[in-house]
């Protein structure tokens, strides 16, 4: 690659210095971009002199209607113009052209300039004498020939050349019979031809590219003027035609070799032997900060920095001179911000391996060397974080070799670094014939790349104390080498007191099982006397009640309902007390919940009417059957019922059942007092409840939520609950489908 982008710098300073006109770019501001070209000679100018002048500075004129401004103008609106002009003596032609980017959007304009003086003189004096004339058109090396109207009548010798052909070839023939069919418009030769030549006869001066073709066939690039000239009172038209084709074969060139050097990644500048710039890539300027304008023409040394020492600086040229340079320099951009490059220098040769010209190939390092200097950075922090980590830290190899330990390794088994390395575990008596295997099974799942642990081992130390420690390993790869880190913690003291407490934990489990039986066998002693008090209290009333006094009839509602209270509540201690001690019987079956539903709305339906409250049942119109234990599914719609109308003092209280794909959803709903966001948090805390109101209070053990949670947990249900103060709560539970 390198080869032939060297040949191609090559022609093209060959191609520029030895073409015999004058190019130049402008931006849309007008301003001069580039200038080159051996014509620039003529005019005491040198490459790239006028760069970043404007053309109404070099003109010296304000006026926009002067011949080159306004033709630049015009290019820069699309148009391809041409314009004369006298500077320094000699006569100019200039042809324009708009300058297009990558998104065919005009961004300046290309032209050249022809010197056409002699040519000018030529018509003077073609006018003046026709011997003078006759001698000028025999010796012209470019092709000049007469047409009277479309005909050639007259040509001299070069057009011969030119051709290919003989004078009786050519004279009388059109100049389209010396055409291709077609131009490269799409326009057939003799139709342009013929307007061409219309335009000239109504005295039109024209200049214009055309694809001529010799006697033979052969096709060539020409540039044609056509002038309108006046010969003994007729008018004849006056044709001169210059072969371009080799002229349009260095444009090519210096096409394909600027795009080849921008295909380049690089950034890539091109001096001449005086260290002068005379290219340079577009992502160079980006980079530097510079125009082109700004750095072509002048020493390379203005993006050097001072840091380097100025004998690298000439040591660069020297050493390119003699076949290259490489290395690294710091560079400097526009706005003085220094950065690292690295630079690959070589010269470039012409044909006879003659030095024309340097080329320099650098790219911006500074991120690779801050990634350099950080990964530095993060050795050295590293090593300092694992020479100083509170915990132990081994790194040993796939033969169980320590390869390196740190200061709190030494310190937990008593060896040195210089004691350790290259012994195993085993050699160093850390592990023994107990935990060997254990140890092992670590080892090994760690040797297949897999992090491991935390695994308990038990470790003797160079006295021999044994240790409990916790050992977890990771895979690492250092310089291709898959080894193993392993970290340890000492939990010697731990074990200690995770032994103490997993006693303590024991003893305490065993007295709360003890206290759970025993609050289980009070609870059902409790309840057969309240049963018998409930039975007998009833036989009284149906004995006395007609005959008693209304205050007597009181007592018998009042003991009733006490009796009945506290059976529910010795009721509810023992199903809790059993499913704490796991001797809670049930059986999970099919039930109709619609049923139970019903059932208990019907019983307390009563109890929501003596407190004004409306209790309803929406229910679907199918049966949803669910897998659930009967008892406790009844409990459940009991107690946040029983919930409900308690703390409702108005309103409806309604039950809802619906399903989805696996659960029966049940929901309650009423307009009571609600509930705290803080109470809300320890709902299901047993015991638990929170006063109504500070004028009144609310009967209630704080069981049954509890209770009811167990129940559902039982059914391999769940529950949420919703409730804001003041506005009432929203209870729903689920229940598995029965499938």
């Amino acid at each position: 690659m390198d080869n032939y982008l060297h040949y191609q710098i090559k022609h093209l300073e060959l191609l520029l210095k030895q073409a015999d006109v004058i190019f130049w770019t402008t931006d849309k501001n007008l301003i001069v971009t580039s200038s080159f070209g051996a014509g620039l000679k003529k005019l005491g100018l040198n490459e790239n002199q006028i760069v970043g002048l404007s053309l109404f500075e070099f003109f010296q004129t304000n006026d926009k209607n002067f011949k080159p401004i306004d033709s630049h103008l015009r290019a820069l609106k699309g148009e391809k113009t041409d314009y004369l002009i006298e500077w320094n003596g000699r006569t100019y032609r200039s042809y324009l052209q708009p300058l297009y980017d990558s998104n065919n959007e005009i961004v300046g304009v290309s032209g050249f300039a022809l010197d056409v003086t002699d040519e000018i003189n030529f018509y003077e004096e073609l006018k003046a004498s026709e011997e003078k004339y006759k001698s000028l058109f025999e010796s012209a090396s470019d092709a000049i020939f007469l047409m009277d109207k479309e005909i050639f009548i007259d040509c001299n010798p070069a057009t011969l050349k030119m051709f290919g052909c003989q004078r009786e070839d050519i004279i009388g023939q059109p100049p389209y019979k010396f055409s291709p069919p077609f131009q490269p418009d799409g326009r057939t030769s003799k139709e342009k031809a013929l307007e061409l030549i219309n335009r000239a006869f109504n005295g039109e001066r024209l200049a214009f590219e055309w694809i001529h073709s010799k006697l033979d066939g052969t096709l060539f690039d020409a540039e044609v003027r056509l002038n309108r000239v006046s010969f003994k009172n007729n008018y004849y038209l006056l044709a001169i035609v210059r072969d371009i084709s080799e002229k349009k074969g260095k444009e090519q060139q210096i096409r394909l070799l600027a795009n080849a050097l921008e295909s380049v990644n690089e950034c890539v500048s091109i001096t001449d032997l005086n260290n002068r710039i005379i290219y340079i890539k577009k992502k160079f300027s980006e980079i530097y900060g510079y125009s082109v304008n700004e750095l072509i023409g002048k020493s390379i040394l203005v993006v050097r920095s001072d840091k380097n020492d100025p004998e690298i600086v000439n040591q660069i040229y020297s050493e390119t001179l003699k076949g290259g340079w490489k290395g690294e320099l710091w560079n400097k951009r526009k706005n003085g911000e220094e950065f690292l490059i690295r630079l690959s220098t070589s010269p470039v040769l012409d044909e006879q391996n003659k030095i024309i010209a340097l080329i320099g190939v650098a790219t911006d390092i500074t991120k690779e060397k801050e990634f350099f200097n950080k990964i530095k950075y993060d050795a050295e922090r590293l090593k300092i974080l694992f020479e100083n980590a509170p915990e132990p830290i081994f790194v040993c190899d796939y033969d169980a070799r320590i390869i390196e330990i740190n200061q709190a390794s030494e310190d937990l088994v008593g060896w040195k670094k210089g004691e350790a390395i290259n012994k195993t575990f085993f050699e160093l008596n850390i592990l023994d014939k107990k935990n060997f295997y254990k140890a092992a099974k670590v080892f090994y799942k760690a040797m297949k790349k897999q992090p491991t642990g935390p695994d308990e081992l038990e470790i003797f130390t160079k006295k021999g104390e044994k240790l409990y420690v916790e050992v977890s390993t990771h895979p690492i790869l250092i310089e291709g080498k898959n080894l193993i880190l392993c970290t340890a913690r000492n939990i010697t003291e731990k074990k200690k007191i995770l032994l103490e407490l997993a006693r303590a934990k024991e003893e305490a489990e065993n007295a709360n099982r003890q206290k759970t039986i025993f609050f289980a066998a009070m609870s059902h002693e409790i309840r057969t006397p309240i049963n018998a008090i409930l039975g007998f209290s009833e036989v009284l009333k149906d004995i006395f009640y007609e005959k008693s006094e209304p205050e007597v009839k009181n007592y018998f509602e009042i003991l009733q309902n006490a009796a009945k209270t506290l059976l529910h509540l010795i009721s509810q201690l023992l199903d809790f007390s059993r499913l704490e001690a796991g001797s809670f019987k049930y059986q999970i079956k099919e039930v109709n919940f619609n049923n139970e539903i019903i059932e208990v709305v019907d019983l307390l339906k009563m109890l929501a009417e003596k407190k004004n409250l409306k209790l309803q049942a929406e229910l679907p119109s199918e049966e949803i059957i669910v897998k659930a234990d009967q008892y406790t599914l009844n409990g459940i719609i009991t107690n946040l019922l029983n919930n409900a109308i308690k703390y409702s003092d108005k309103g409806t209280i309604r039950i809802k059942l619906d399903k989805d794909d696996q659960f029966a959803i049940c929901e309650i709903l009423d307009e009571g007092i609600g509930m705290s966001e803080e109470f809300q948090k320890k709902l299901f805390t047993q015991f638990a409840r929170e006063e109504a109101d500070k004028l009144r209070k609310v009967e209630g053990s704080g069981l049954g939520l509890a209770l009811t949670k167990k129940y559902i947990e039982l059914n391999k249900g769940d529950i949420s609950i919703q409730s804001k103060k003041g506005f009432g709560t929203k209870v729903t539970f689920r229940i598995p489908l029965a499938k």
